[in-house]
């Protein structure tokens, strides 16, 4: 230039902030610190970083964060999935599981007038089925318990 300005060169490739090139290099910047020390400048540990990790990992399967738990719901084989009930929260490839309770059986009574202790664990039939995942719920199944 014959100006007379300063002429401003842009950096030269491998010569960025932050980049070192070890023990001895010309790089600048000394040796990289090992994990450890960048924990303990940020203030953390590793016990706190590993319970984050999982914390975080919970909320998003419990949360079905982009689709991750219908996901895996859906690799795995319905006989696995359907006894836990998992299909009832989560939609499992496009359908919710909806479980339909009957009323229990009247007790029977037993020699001595009292319900007898078969009559006193329960029952009552129990049917399942799918809906659309897009569903809120089966209106026809809801008044029909309501009955």
């Amino acid at each position: 230039d014959g100006d007379g300005g300063v002429e401003i060169k842009p950096p030269a490739i491998g010569s960025g902030i932050g980049e070192t090139e070890g023990p001895g290099g010309g790089g600048g910047g000394g040796p990289r610190p090992t994990p450890s020390q960048m924990m303990a400048m940020m203030g953390t540990s590793p016990r706190r970083v590993f319970t984050s990790a999982i914390a975080s990992t919970g909320i998003a399967l419990s949360a079905n964060l982009f689709g991750v738990t219908s996901s895996l719901l859906t690799a795995l084989p319905e006989e696995v999935v359907e006894p836990t009930g998992l299909d009832t929260y989560f939609p499992r490839d496009g359908f919710k599981r909806v479980v339909a309770r009957g009323s229990p059986p009247p007790p029977s009574l037993g020699a001595n007038g009292l319900p007898s202790a078969a009559a006193t664990g329960g029952g009552g039939s129990k049917c399942s089925f799918l809906i659309p995942a897009d569903w809120v719920a089966d209106t026809s199944l809801a008044l029909a318990q309501a009955q």
